[in-house]
């Protein structure tokens, strides 16, 4: 929190070496409360749906609006194909702001959840862009319920997500740029994208240069070499600042 992340993330599934007890995240929950402005969970109001540019905008600035004030940072608790008793059941019990839905979960699962959902875009890590293959399954860019889109790197016959792999960058550029970007019909425009997969202090700049995402996200990245789950603070600091660093118009 204090090298100037935005948002927070907490990993609530079993098999991820990064995997933290409802005990753990309580505490740390409790830690970042201390920490920002305001103590409680925050309450994030977002406008009624509309087609998928607009949405994303909209909730953008809504989230964009909580980290730059007394939010910062919203911790988001990851969750991957798990029910939506269980998932509700420890967002509720660890004081978690957001909800990262990282697997197959639907907009109708998106719908059962208690706060405000990130939904996972899984991306090829062999696929190019302007490729014969379609990247990402259109079906997930749909607007709603989900706030926020995250695109994640895909390893056939692999996991999705925390493979510390990149996917072909350009593909978030013209999925974010391309995507609804004729602002004729007075509203429409870029479509605001989180983007992971392999990024670290080294290569972000570049990334967000290439991509102009709006936000990204880092796990292995910026971890003790060898250690899974254990975040180098150097690292950290290192990786928020170049990220930072690049000017988006």
């Amino acid at each position: 929190a204090a090298a100037g992340a935005d948002f927070i993330g907490l990993i609530f599934v079993s098999k991820s070496a990064r995997c933290v007890s409802v005990d753990q995240a309580k505490a740390i929950v409790q830690a970042l409360r201390e920490f920002r402005e305001l103590d409680c969970r925050i309450e994030l109001g977002f406008p009624a749906q509309g087609d998928a540019p607009r949405w994303f905008r909209a909730c953008a600035d809504t989230l964009g609006a909580a980290c730059g004030g007394q939010g910062r940072p919203l911790v988001v608790g990851v969750f991957m194909d798990q029910s939506v008793k269980e998932v509700n059941r420890i967002a509720l019990e660890t004081g978690i702001d957001l909800i990262q839905l990282h697997g197959g979960e639907t907009p109708a699962f998106e719908a059962q959840c208690c706060l405000p959902t990130v939904r996972v875009v899984h991306v090829d890590a062999e696929a190019t862009a302007g490729g014969s293959s379609e990247p990402v399954s259109a079906g997930r860019l749909v607007d709603g319920p989900a706030c926020a889109l995250l695109l994640d790197t895909s390893v056939k016959g692999g996991a999705s997500g925390g493979t510390g792999k990149t996917f072909d960058w350009n593909i978030a550029r013209d999925l974010g740029h391309g995507v609804g970007h004729d602002d004729s019909d007075g509203g429409r425009g870029p479509l605001p994208l989180v983007m992971a997969g392999g990024l670290t202090p080294d290569n972000v700049a570049q990334a967000v240069e290439t991509a102009r995402p709006w936000g990204v996200d880092v796990a292995s990245g910026v971890e003790v070499d060898g250690q899974p789950g254990v975040k180098d603070h150097d690292k950290i600091k290192a990786f928020v600042r170049a990220a930072k660093s690049v000017e988006l118009c």
